[in-house]
């Protein structure tokens, strides 16, 4: 004999609650909730439905929610709040919405098998996310550690609604920033958003120039508080009172437009184009989705990063060394431009250069080197670059005349354009060397003058530092027999020479376009790779 409950839970969701009062009832439910979970569900991962089988096959297909409604009640809730973590509760939600209300054994086995889909599907994407391979490279991913999904849902059926909140609060990522996107998040979802229209699209604004855009920018502008005292007075000075001329781009609102793009580290070039525009008109809902986007990527990260390391921000251009847990030394990086984006990636130092060589990749060769030979003649000598046939040390140098420069090949063999240590070498004076399949490394650059803009992505992938000496003494100081001033002395003869790390230091390559600073502040900063959907034009100005 079975009896039914109907259960009216919050939300207008009904849940039916099987009381079971016989040995052949029990069998019963078995066997449908043993139909329900050989049901195949195409929309979940594989190890998402291994997970599933293993746990109801170690019940024997007890179910795990429906013979008692509160811990099913409780977990729809918790299951509609994946929303404050950036997910969409709908792909948990919708086969428990599907099976709810029904009445039956059959019924009553696909809720509780939904539930239990619902559940572990979110505590999959909460505790790896969802790395796209195309974006993130797996040196990062493979380092996560392993969820055993079987015995966190377990480890759920057996606990109280309280219990299992801290459970799946425990599969949140453990990063300082994660829990403050995520407080942003509610912040941003709890505020009414002002109707505020969007500054039309248009031509690139430029200084000087009269446009009814103007004047909406101005307002924008003003209300970022990118205007400074003086710009404040010089706002509302007679000329532009009553019939002041608001839609021309002064020389005042130029210097807020550029204050305004280096705090977003845009090109300050006090050019209102594409990129430019977006942010002025950036409300809380695109706000939001950008928060949602760097949740995520957290997510990618390993859930515990080593207790000395280095993380290089690309969207951020900066890098920050922690040591024993704590930010030792920050910096500012020159990245990747963006049709030769670094990766999203993790790597290890394994030694420094001291003068080094540098090999152009052969892509940059063709593409970039040879051609300035057209206007140029010189550029090669002056540079220092030499044509080599092939790879080894002793390999002979090719006349520029013999090369084929489509197919970076001579009658000597292939070849490649190498540029000899100096003051004009791209990589500087340090060079420090990781172990990755991209080539990617961290360098020394002689172009200092790129440090002082604001948006820094003009490399060719690997990273160029604003203070590599300051690193390379921080990465030898656990070596005595490298004090500051041998090293110094080292990198003043000139000579190239290869200093082993006797401790490999773990880099992680990131791509953050929002965090909360210090103060507690939303910082938004350009997709400078284009990875988010909908974002700026990269084609324009500004």
């Amino acid at each position: 004999m079975r009896t039914l409950i109907r259960l009216a839970a919050a939300g207008g969701l009904v849940l039916t609650a099987l009381l079971v009062a016989a040995p052949e009832a029990r069998a019963d439910v078995a066997s449908s909730v043993a139909a329900a979970v050989s049901q195949s569900d195409r929309g979940l991962p594989a190890v998402v439905r291994s997970a599933v089988a293993d746990t109801y096959r170690a019940r024997r297909n007890r179910p795990l929610w429906v013979d008692s409604p509160a811990r099913a009640a409780a977990l729809r809730d918790l299951l509609r709040d994946a929303a404050t973590d950036g997910l969409d509760a709908r792909a948990y939600l919708t086969a428990v919405e599907a099976a709810s209300g029904a009445r039956g054994d059959a019924a009553l086995a696909r809720l509780d098998v939904a539930l239990t889909r619902g559940l572990a599907a979110y505590a999959r994407d909460l505790w790896y996310g969802r790395p796209d391979a195309k974006v993130v490279d797996e040196s990062l991913t493979r380092r996560h550690e392993r969820l055993d999904l079987a015995r966190f849902l377990a480890g759920a059926a057996q606990a109280d609604a309280a219990a299992l909140a801290r459970q799946v609060d425990g599969l949140r990522p453990p990063h300082a920033q994660y829990a403050k996107l995520r407080a942003a998040l509610a912040r941003l979802d709890a505020q009414k958003e002002p109707t505020e229209k969007a500054i039309a699209d248009g031509p690139i604004l430029r200084p000087g120039t009269r446009d009814p855009r103007v004047v909406p920018i101005r307002e924008r502008i003003e209300a970022e508080g990118e205007w400074s005292d003086e710009e404040d007075v010089a706002f509302a000075a007679p000329s532009y009172g009553e019939g002041g001329d608001w839609s021309r781009y002064d020389e005042g609102l130029t210097r807020a437009v550029r204050s305004f793009q280096r705090r977003l580290a845009l090109q300050d070039d006090g050019l209102v184009g594409g990129r430019t525009l977006w942010a002025l008109n950036m409300d809380d809902r695109e706000r939001r989705r950008i928060v949602i986007e760097n949740m995520e990527r957290l997510r990618w990260l390993p859930r515990r990063l080593e207790t000395d390391h280095i993380i290089v921000n690309m969207a951020g251009y900066d890098l920050t060394v922690t040591r024993s847990g704590q930010p030792v030394m920050t910096m500012k990086v020159v990245v990747g431009r963006p049709f030769r984006q670094t990766p999203i990636m993790r790597s290890d130092i394994t030694d420094l250069v001291l003068n080094p060589f540098w090999n152009a990749p052969e892509k940059l060769a063709r593409e970039d080197l040879f051609p300035k030979l057209r206007t140029n003649p010189g550029y090669f000598a002056e540079k220092g670059y030499r044509v080599l046939a092939g790879w080894s040390q002793s390999a002979p140098e090719v006349p520029l005349s013999m090369v084929d420069i489509p197919n970076l090949s001579s009658p000597m063999g292939s070849v490649r354009v190498r540029q000899d240590p100096g003051p004009k070498n791209a990589l500087g004076r340090i060079k420090f060397n990781m172990a990755n399949k991209h080539a990617i490394y961290l360098h020394d650059t002689p172009d200092r003058h790129l440090f002082k803009r604001s948006a820094r992505n003009f490399s060719s992938g690997c990273i160029r530092l604003e203070r590599p000496v300051e690193l390379a003494e921080l990465l030898l100081s656990t070596q005595p027999d490298w004090p500051p001033e041998r090293l110094a002395a080292a990198i003043d003869t000139g000579d190239t020479r290869t200093v082993a790390l006797r401790k490999r230091w773990p880099v992680y390559l990131v791509y953050q376009t929002a965090w909360v600073d210090d103060a507690g502040a939303l910082v938004v900063r350009d997709d400078i790779y284009g990875l988010r959907a909908g974002g700026p034009d990269e084609r324009k100005e500004g």
